[in-house]
């Protein structure tokens, strides 16, 4: 767990988070492994979704058809959890009968940003898209716009919730740089959307002994290969009598984030936490 935990904070290729839960998975030696993968409609997340395949689901997962494995795949307006899901994820990725194992079901929540670069300077919360400036992510835009439509609505409710108005900090000039508004739209979404799978998992009794592993992360739409930020870790543990959950990664005050390029990759720190960036 200690390398996934490393990865905290800081910009990867795309590939990179995909090919250390492989290896963890690996080490964990679990009798079967499920897998959720929660990402926008958006079209720019198509790289997302095809490396989570190839590098997670195909090596792992048990066939669905006759070498061919497939995740649990929910894929809306600004990536949003779908209540019930982690339960019909559990119930489909069932321990084989005789294997006294457990069973670990990975969830990847990726919310995802577009990055542009002005006076050589990036910029998050937009792409060229066909050719015309876009908001990307859409959903997330639309938000801080003010736009109005349920599900809309559903994911300013979470950006409003335990009594936080998280927009208002994110508007807020003098607290986030507006260059960054839309990366940390992003990390508060995939964190917050991660937050209620855990939430969800509590209502569900599992079949067999399970491990959860909930990894929210955003997805940098950029116009070469995109990159991805992993933005914490979630372990729920219900392999025993007493369920145990652990979080390592950022929070959702977007005010105590810091960010910083090191060689041309982007580091955020939580300074509310020591979680963040790995020295």
């Amino acid at each position: 767990m200690d390398e996934l935990v490393k990865l905290i904070g800081r910009e990867f290729t795309i590939r990179k988070i995909s090919r250390t839960l492989c290896r963890l998975a690996g080490e964990l030696r679990p009798g079967i492994v499920g897998a959720m993968h929660i990402t926008c409609a958006d079209e720019t997340e198509h790289e997302c979704v095809q490396v989570f395949q190839q590098g997670f689901v195909q090596h792992l997962l048990p066939p669905l058809k006759f070498a061919h494995q497939s995740a649990f795949r929910i894929s809306n307006l600004g990536g949003r959890y779908d209540w019930g899901a982690v339960g019909l994820v559990e119930n489909h990725f069932r321990l084989p009968a005789g294997r006294s194992k457990f069973k670990l079901i990975v969830v990847k929540v990726n919310s995802h940003v577009g990055v542009t670069c002005q006076n050589r300077k990036e910029h998050y919360g937009t792409i060229m898209r066909y050719g015309t400036p876009s908001p990307c992510c859409g959903a997330l835009s639309a938000v801080m716009a003010g736009n109005r439509a349920p599900n809309l609505d559903e994911i300013r409710d979470l950006f409003r919730s335990d009594g936080i108005d998280r927009l208002a900090v994110l508007m807020d000039a003098e607290r986030v740089a507006p260059e960054h508004r839309g990366l940390y739209a992003a990390v508060l979404s995939a964190g917050m959307q991660a937050r209620r799978v855990l939430i969800d998992a509590r209502q569900h009794t599992p079949a067999d002994p399970t491990l959860y592993l909930v990894v929210p992360c955003v997805t940098l739409n950029r116009p070469e290969l995109d990159t991805e930020i992993l933005c914490g870790v979630y372990t729920a543990d219900y392999r025993f009598m007493e369920a145990r959950e652990e979080y390592t990664g950022l929070g959702d005050e977007p005010s105590a984030f810091s960010f910083h390029i090191r060689n041309r990759f982007i580091y955020i720190h939580d300074d509310s936490k020591d979680e963040g960036i790995s020295k």
